[in-house]
């Protein structure tokens, strides 16, 4: 075996790629591949006519961390009214001061060789929006759920003998208010998250990389969302339910599943669906 040593690794002994082309081992892969065949066959029998059926991919119900229930005003204000904006501005800076208050030692972010903090200074304020047309109220609306990640993986190391990274994350929950019957505003800081060099291989820079929320319909978990990449492009995002998941006991301990509006049960049945969407836009200042 060739002991020359390449960019990637310092061991002379590693396999490496063949230079040469060797009918013999094609022919050797060929015949493994019919044995292997064979015994598929024999074990399962023949595909069905025309192919296995393609299911339509959908997109999954993700787990969605609790977050503080907001109490909800008898009467919504309107979109312009002073107190109310100021009401969701300091909801904004809740979730920072509570973490701040519990977190006093750092916020566990995914790694064990590394702790992270918040930002103290956090200067990049977001809104975001959600809306919802469920067939009933909801028996609560937990509020958002930010996703946040270290976006330059160069200052993660590499695990040794396995080559993959434990790159730091972790999720703050943002509280929302209600502002109509159908819709629900929040704030959420950017770079809520303190950039630190972890790893001496350079600072770690957070962004936030996902956007959900999630309530609950008569025991049963509504969950939507996405990557804050593809809502800010899209100016935001539609999911849909099945109107019959909500009050579903067998759905209790999984929740309902998010289908997205080109799914073929959405526009066959449209009526048997009911809409939400996800907005995120900067606020002003």
């Amino acid at each position: 075996m060739s002991h020359e040593k390449n960019e990637y690794t310092d061991n002379p002994f590693r396999p490496r790629a063949r230079t040469t082309h060797d009918p013999l081992h094609d022919a050797q892969l060929l015949r493994d591949m019919d044995r292997i065949n064979a015994d598929v066959y024999a074990r399962l029998g023949a595909l069905p006519h025309g192919g296995l059926p393609i299911k339509p991919r959908r997109k999954p119900t993700l787990p969605l961390p609790p977050a503080p229930t907001v109490a909800v005003p008898a009467a919504h204000p309107p979109e312009d009214d002073p107190m109310k904006l100021h009401h969701l501005a300091a909801a904004a800076i809740m979730p920072l001061a509570a973490t701040t208050a519990g977190c006093s030692k750092g916020i566990d972010i995914g790694n064990d060789d590394a702790t992270g903090h918040l930002n103290p200074h956090p200067v990049k304020r977001y809104e975001v929006i959600a809306t919802s047309h469920a067939p009933g109220p909801w028996d609560s609306f937990k509020g958002a759920y930010i996703g946040y990640e270290v976006i330059n993986t160069k200052c993660v190391p590499m695990i040794p003998f396995i080559g993959e990274q434990h790159v730091p994350n972790t999720g703050l929950d943002v509280p929302m208010v209600q502002v109509d019957d159908h819709t629900w505003k929040g704030y959420f800081y950017r770079d809520a998250l303190l950039d630190e060099d972890y790893f001496k291989l350079g600072v770690c820079h957070w962004d936030v990389t996902s956007v959900g929320v999630s309530a609950i319909g008569k025991g049963v978990k509504f969950g939507w969302g996405g990557l804050l990449e593809e809502i800010l492009r899209d100016g935001g995002g539609k999911s849909y339910f099945k109107k019959s998941s909500y009050g579903d006991p067998s759905l209790v301990p999984y929740g309902a599943l998010e289908l997205e509006p080109k799914d073929p049960e959405v526009i066959q049945s449209p009526d048997a669906y009911f809409p939400v969407t996800i907005t995120v836009k900067e606020a002003k200042s």
